[in-house]
């Protein structure tokens, strides 16, 4: 993945916010809390996790798999994306706008082409 210090930012303070919430659930369950609450609390924190597999894949798509079809290469961007579906069918949300999440802007496509894909060259 083509991570840099603009758009890993946002995903490092989500994972420090989580792991955060993760500690406070971990908390509960030491002092015994009504299982009720700390279930809540732990599909709190599965939640955010999916937003933050949803940013990665979004990313992923905006980059990686952009430069995959520019450089011809669409059978390794599809193998990658239908294995991550596989592990994961359903990393997006019902209600996700699938047109808004394939969505590439003209900018990204030029800033790809610039930087390589998943750290390459």
């Amino acid at each position: 993945m083509a991570l840099n210090s603009d758009n890993k930012k946002p995903i490092l303070q989500r994972l420090a916010r989580i792991s955060g919430h993760v500690e406070a659930v971990a908390t509960m369950v030491d002092e015994e809390r009504y299982c009720i609450d700390v279930l809540h609390q732990i599909k709190a924190v599965q939640s955010a996790l999916e937003k933050v597999s949803e940013a990665m894949l979004r990313q992923h798509l905006a980059t990686c798999v952009v430069q995959a079809v520019n450089d011809k290469d669409e059978a390794r961007a599809m193998s990658e994306l239908l294995a991550v579906f596989r592990r994961a069918p359903n990393l997006l949300a019902e209600s996700e706008d699938l047109e808004a999440l394939l969505h590439l802007e003209t900018e990204s496509k030029s800033d790809q082409s610039k930087s390589g894909c998943c750290g390459g060259e």
